[in-house]
């Protein structure tokens, strides 16, 4: 199981710093390698984390509670996914 924290401007994924930005969470449908439906899940933020050729994006909806955590590792495997639905389903296409 994988685990982030954001604390106090310190943002750790399994224990280790990591490069985080904030972005809105539209980014994502410019990615090529999938879609989702982000009004359906009411997803209003995203932060986006790197670790190394890792990426993960943790999506938030409007009431802050998060939604999914969506994990891509690079090269290695392109369309690598961690999901946690808390509220309804979301659909993902690679």
């Amino acid at each position: 199981m994988l685990t982030s924290k954001n604390e106090g401007g310190r943002h750790t994924f399994n224990g280790l710093l990591t490069h985080v930005e904030m972005k809105p969470a539209e980014l994502l449908l410019q990615e090529p390698r999938f879609s989702l439906h982000l009004h359906e899940a009411q997803i209003l933020s995203a932060w986006y984390i790197t670790i190394g050729s890792t990426e993960c994006w943790e999506f938030f909806n409007n009431k802050g509670h998060l939604v999914l955590q969506l994990l891509t590792v690079h090269p290695i495997q392109p369309t690598a996914y961690l999901l946690f639905n808390k509220s309804q389903d979301i659909k993902i296409n690679s």
